[in-house]
């Protein structure tokens, strides 16, 4: 698996940060560090329930290794302004696709509820069995 930090060193790659054979700073990592984890646990907010458990740069991402490469490409979206760059359109169009894939992977649907006056509705009409075409009080 995947340790937070080389997911990191990729974002911070994608933004032109750092170059290939550079590691980030300790702030650098620090930084994106927190910003990972904010995001991890904001998806919560956009319906996309990921479990994310916080994590530190040596522990692993707690996702499934499919989807490291969209997290890299969501935090170098993130990062972006932290650093004053601009995203390639590659990067962004990345980082769309991984959003809309994310979401969709992790989507919590809301179990369905009647609504409150079609459960009044019962006692005072009664119950309607469609089997047997009948109406019970």
């Amino acid at each position: 698996m995947t340790p937070a930090r080389e997911s990191i060193r990729t974002a911070l790659q994608l933004l032109s940060v750092v170059d290939e054979d550079e590691e980030p700073t300790a702030k650098q990592a620090q930084d994106a560090l927190k910003a990972l984890n904010k995001m991890g646990h904001g998806f919560k907010s956009k319906g996309a329930d990921l479990r994310w458990q916080t994590v530190k740069l040596t522990t692993p991402l707690p996702i499934a290794e499919e989807f490291h490469e969209d997290i890299e490409y969501l935090l170098a979206l993130r990062l972006a302004a932290t650093y004053g760059t601009q995203l390639t359109p590659e990067v962004a169009t990345r980082a769309s696709r991984a959003m809309r894939t994310i979401t969709a992977h992790f989507k919590r649907v809301p179990a369905l509820r009647p609504a409150p006056g079609l459960l009044q509705r019962d006692r005072l009409y009664g119950r309607y069995d469609p089997e047997t075409d009948q109406s019970s009080y």
